[in-house]
This record gives structure tokens, C-alpha cells and sequence, in this order.
């Protein structure tokens, strides 16, 4: 592929991607919450809204740190963390 149509791929792809999310966070301002503050009342929802903001901040923290020891650990067959050790994991 040429370089400058792969430039310009990728800022379509960026666009695209900021757009998304600037319609989904738009649609939600604009039209959801109103209806959910509507139905719910203001209280219910302003907890409702703070179990989200922590779902938004901690989720992908997790997720990073998950992906960074997936990339630390080796992936030999004699790697510490088999499948049988995931299987013995206890979540309490």
C-alpha cells in the first residue's frame, strides 16, 4: 500500500473512531439521561451514574494490567501459569 494512502487511512479510521464516540456520548447527554433522571429520579440515578464513572475508571485499569503481565510472562510450556493452576484459582 502506498504510504500516503495508508496516511490517509488511518486519519479515516481516527475520524471515524472520535465520532463514535463524540455521537455516543452525545446520544447519552442529550437524550438518555434526561429520560433516566425522568423515571428514575435525580438521587437513583446520580447513583447510578457514580457506579458507571467507577466501572469507566477501574475497568480499564485492570485491563492494562492484565495485558502488561501477559506480555511479561513467558509463554514457554513450562510457564508457571498453566491451565491447571487458573482452574485452582479462588476468587473470594
Amino acid at each position: 500500500m502506498n504510504p500516503n494512502t495508508q496516511k490517509k487511512v488511518i486519519a479515516g479510521n481516527t475520524v471515524y473512531t472520535i465520532g463514535a464516540g463524540l455521537l455516543m456520548n452525545g446520544v447519552l447527554q442529550i437524550i438518555v439521561y434526561p429520560l433516566l433522571n425522568r423515571h428514575m429520579g435525580s438521587e437513583p440515578l446520580g447513583n447510578l451514574l457514580f457506579i458507571m464513572g467507577l466501572t469507566a475508571i477501574i475497568t480499564p485499569s485492570i485491563g492494562q494490567a492484565l495485558n502488561t503481565s501477559r506480555l511479561v510472562v513467558t509463554t514457554t510450556p513450562c510457564s508457571w501459569f498453566t491451565v491447571q493452576s487458573a482452574r485452582s484459582l479462588r476468587f473470594s
